[in-house]
């Protein structure tokens, strides 16, 4: 019941956009740079050269250009157009990030959109569906799979919908293995040192109610 008054990524729009651009632009930078790091290095990202690719959040109102520069991914100057552009929902995007969700899914229901030069959005979307989530540090990890099964409970629960991820996110009844629990207790102890250590599967266990 809780999680229906938690507004929806909408009503957000406005404060998101009172971020400066142009450190919007740096924080995709920086997170591109760490993400992406091992795609660049080996050149997989080359055919992004001298393109430009859009990712739009569209309940936010939020849109970013980037583009290959210098063997770097940089986040255009607003104005610039892109050459093809995806575009979806907060919820939706955070969960094909967390790997919850599949982009052919997501396509083929109509909550992803893909627009403009369609061989260049293919070709990225084939790249990241191919990275190995277990790459990207645990942190990382951790925070994209709690923010969008939170997000998803969450717009579930003002759906009226009764799924499982809702239901055990919105009562707390969503318990982490001993495996993960150890995880995110390594990584404070230790920082980055553990960044390709797997994390362990969630298993959403529900306890009956009273």
């Amino acid at each position: 019941r809780l999680l229906r008054l938690i507004p929806p990524p909408a009503r957000w729009a406005p404060a998101a956009r009172l971020v400066p651009p142009g450190l919007q632009r740096r924080l995709l930078e920086a997170a591109m740079a760490r993400v992406l790091a091992e795609p660049l290095a080996a050149g997989s990202l080359d055919f992004m050269r001298g393109r430009r690719l859009g990712i739009e959040v569209a309940d936010l109102g939020l849109a970013w250009v980037i583009e290959l520069e210098g063997g770097r991914l940089r986040a255009c100057a607003p104005g610039v157009a892109a050459e093809a552009t995806v575009r979806g929902s907060l919820t939706d995007l955070l969960l094909l990030a967390a790997r919850l969700e599949d982009a052919d899914t997501l396509f083929f229901q109509r909550r992803l959109w893909l627009t403009g030069d369609t061989e260049l959005g293919l070709t990225a979307r084939n790249l990241l569906d191919r990275l190995p989530f277990e790459q990207l540090p645990l942190g990382l990890r951790i925070a994209l799979n709690r923010g969008a099964r939170f997000a998803r409970a969450a717009r579930a629960a003002r759906r009226g919908e009764d799924d499982l991820p809702a239901a055990a996110a919105s009562g707390g009844l969503l318990r982490e293995s001993r495996a993960l629990r150890a995880a995110v207790l390594y990584t404070y102890m230790v920082g980055d040192s553990c960044l390709a250590w797997p994390i362990a599967p969630i298993r959403p266990t529900v306890r009956p109610g009273p």
